[in-house]
């Protein structure tokens, strides 16, 4: 949606390796890769960037629900009138919490915002439908879950999302932050503490640097795309870009040669970037299906029954 953001989270992209500078995204470039591709389902509205900051986003969001899309919001929660000016509520708005109190969110980011983020909560749950949190495990960090989950108790969100860590480089300390398989302590802590809060809908998932697989689902059946209309297909690490392709200048972007080339080593198991041996998703393409088949079917459940 944008490039732009208000926080300096340790340890993103953005923050270690740069981010590229691109355009706002707008309904016209939306509903320029619609017409390239329309029978795209279901979009995620995120990035590198804040998608709060982007001046379009209300018109993009509630585009795409008037056109029947499945639609999902991922923001930082500083920016909720933006949310709740909505005249089309999307499917899931997931806030990414970085603390849990004020200390702990300055450290991390470098702003004091978590009273705002814990305001904007209430207000979006209060009149959205499907509110919920995500939080980034790390080695560092995973015994903070004994502030959060009494928090989320109180605060009864409808999902939390627990996630492994990113490493934007394997050059770089980062990759010490990622859960492996050989973290058995941590894996019973998270069993042990995630016992009966219904709400904790995904849990981790633990590498295995010893045994690498690929079985990621990236550039097979996703599409990213920036507001320059550049595109990319992983789904986490690697930004949009015109080398994989452009829907303002290419007649059949997702089909280019860059795109073709990567679908295939793909299929051929290998990694298409040095950034795949590190990402949780390489080992867990099965339950990313299911949470993908569930969120469709779910959508499908409410639309008969809003009729």
């Amino acid at each position: 949606m944008t490039n732009r953001c208000n926080f300096k989270c340790l340890g993103c992209r953005r923050s270690v390796v740069g981010v590229e500078n691109t355009s706002d995204m707008t309904v016209a470039t939306v509903k320029k890769l619609l017409s390239l591709y329309p029978s795209i389902r279901s979009f995620s509205v995120s990035g590198q960037g804040e998608p709060t900051l982007c001046p379009g986003l209300v018109d993009v969001v509630d585009f795409l629900k008037q056109e029947g899309k499945y639609v999902g919001v991922v923001t930082n929660g500083t920016n909720p009138e933006k949310l709740l000016s909505l005249t089309c509520q999307p499917d899931y708005t997931s806030i990414s919490l970085y603390g849990y109190d004020n200390q702990s969110y300055l450290a991390y980011t470098g702003v004091a915002a978590y009273d705002t983020i814990i305001e904007s909560y209430l207000k979006l749950k209060d009149k959205s439908r499907n509110v919920g949190f995500s939080w980034i495990i790390t080695r560092e960090n995973y015994r903070q879950l004994d502030n959060l989950l009494p928090l989320c108790d109180k605060l009864e969100p409808d999902f939390l999302h627990l996630v492994n860590y990113l490493a934007s480089t394997p050059e770089n300390e980062e990759v010490e932050r990622i859960l492996t398989v050989k973290d058995t302590e941590i894996t019973e802590y998270l069993d042990k503490v995630c016992a009966g809060r219904a709400y904790v809908k995904v849990k981790p998932v633990f590498v295995d640097f010893d045994r690498p697989v690929f079985r990621c689902s990236s550039y097979t059946w996703k599409i990213n795309l920036d507001g320059n209309g550049n595109i990319g297909g992983c789904q986490r690490q690697i930004p949009p870009n015109a080398r994989f392709g452009n829907i303002f200048r290419d007649e059949d972007p997702y089909n280019s040669l860059e795109m073709r080339r990567l679908r295939g080593m793909m299929q051929q198991k290998r990694h298409p970037h040095t950034e795949c041996r590190l990402c949780f998703g390489s080992w867990a393409p099965k339950v990313e299906r299911f949470a993908e088949l569930r969120e469709g079917i779910r959508a499908i459940w409410m639309r008969v029954h809003t009729a």
